[in-house]
């Protein structure tokens, strides 16, 4: 007996001189198998691992095009030939995986952020502040809800001693993420510091 195997991608497809038969088997399984008969609507078949007879495809001897679907996977179409039933068929596919546009959108995001955080964060070490302020106010103006910026303007303007503004910052952090105990604190030490400006033994000034 002899066996014909044609590579295409990942896809495998053998060939053997049996009683008309088409199996397709796919990683991972449960991939849903559709097939089109010389350009018309493609229907269901079934889900991988499937094995159906010639009489279910009804192909005679028209060529017919195999498509194996799976979320989160990228498709595979193969086009079978007219002569695929004079024998028995089997398709093995390789599925790729695929992200959907939102979660890729949102790992792109992700890297900016976090890219653009540690380099403010370094600006902030080496007290390059108008710079660190300025990365940051940017950041901000892209994603108003990330506590992690607020917090890091806070962290610029209490350096400066600016600590009107560093609480204003540190507030809307602690609205955003109000489990940060970091952030508490330095609201709670900012207060402690304006209360004693404010007492009248104080002599002004921090």
């Amino acid at each position: 007996m002899k066996k014909h195997c044609i590579y295409l991608g990942l896809i495998l497809f053998t060939v053997s001189c049996t009683t008309g038969n088409l199996r397709v088997e796919s990683q991972p399984e449960g991939a849903e198998v559709y097939v089109a008969i010389n350009g018309q609507t493609s229907r269901k078949i079934g889900v991988t691992p499937l094995s159906v007879p010639e009489s279910q495809i009804n192909s005679g001897n028209e060529s017919f095009q195999i498509s194996i679907l799976k979320d989160g996977y990228a498709p595979e179409h193969i086009l079978a030939p007219a002569t695929t039933f004079a024998s028995s068929s089997n398709v093995q596919v390789k599925l790729k995986e695929q992200l959907n546009a939102k979660q890729a959108v949102n790992d792109e995001v992700l890297q900016k952020i976090s890219s653009q955080i540690a380099y403010s964060i370094e600006l902030i070490k080496n007290k390059e502040y108008d710079s660190a302020e300025r990365s940051l106010l940017n950041l901000q103006t892209q994603f108003p809800n990330v506590a992690t910026i607020h917090e890091l303007l806070g962290n610029v303007f209490y350096l400066r001693k600016d600590l009107s503004k560093a609480h204003g910052y540190y507030r809307r952090a602690a609205i955003l993420n109000p489990n940060n105990l970091d952030t508490t604190r330095m609201i709670q030490k900012i207060e402690g510091i304006r209360s004693d400006l404010r007492s009248p033994s104080s002599a002004g000034g921090y």
